[in-house]
């Protein structure tokens, strides 16, 4: 609408200007007219079709409120996971030396002792190792085949059941002769052990001194 009137009113004064010309004048006062006529009509017209421009422009909208910040409690706090103290393994070394004195045969330097004294050892040892093992573990063989006869590992067999010695090329079936047919633990039972509270972990055997 202002582009109308802006035009309007130039063409008003270029035909006022050429009312001046004593030549024009006649025509340009007819002029005139008509296009103050044209003018107020065009002027009415764009008024109807643009009512929007004599209205205020709108108030801009007011953001939202801001919405309050809910704090979730912070998490429990987690104490880091220790490292486990062993005691368990002491307590089976323990029966082991109370019972097999397993310690005592491991630890002592046998190259001195004949072998029928060694011998003689082993077989305290073994006898009471033996009844430790049997009361805190339960265990079976890997595999049933004797020691010694071949045997034939099929593709996805268990891997960590078995181990491969010697030249060991390409992907299974494997065939080889069966040197040790392994252990196994089914189960394994000790009694709940914990570090004293200053991290002393408890003696395998505590030692012994004979009082007079």
């Amino acid at each position: 609408m202002k582009g109308i009137l802006i035009f309007g009113g130039l063409l008003i004064a270029i035909l006022n200007g050429l009312a001046l010309v004593p030549e024009l004048s006649a025509q340009a006062l007819a002029f005139n007219a008509l296009s103050i006529i044209a003018g107020l009509g065009v002027t009415l017209a764009a008024v109807a079709k643009y009512p929007t421009d004599s209205k205020a422009a709108p108030a801009p909208i007011a953001p939202p409120p801001p919405q309050p910040v809910v704090e979730s409690a912070p998490p429990p706090a987690v104490e880091n996971p220790t490292e486990p103290d062993h005691a368990e393994l002491l307590q089976f070394l323990a029966q082991l030396q109370e019972k097999g004195r397993f310690v005592d045969f491991v630890m002592d330097d046998v190259t001195s002792y004949s072998d029928a004294q060694v011998g003689a050892a082993a077989r305290v040892v073994h006898q009471g190792c033996q009844t430790v093992m049997k009361e805190a573990l339960s265990v079976e063989s890997v595999t049933n085949s004797a020691e010694n006869s071949n045997i034939t590992l099929e593709p996805g067999y268990a891997v960590g059941d078995y181990r491969l010695v010697g030249k060991v090329t390409g992907q299974p079936p494997y065939t080889g002769v069966l040197r040790h047919k392994g252990w196994r633990a089914t189960a394994f039972k000790l009694p709940r052990m914990v570090a004293a509270k200053d991290g002393a972990l408890p003696p395998i055997a505590p030692a012994q001194v004979e009082l007079k």
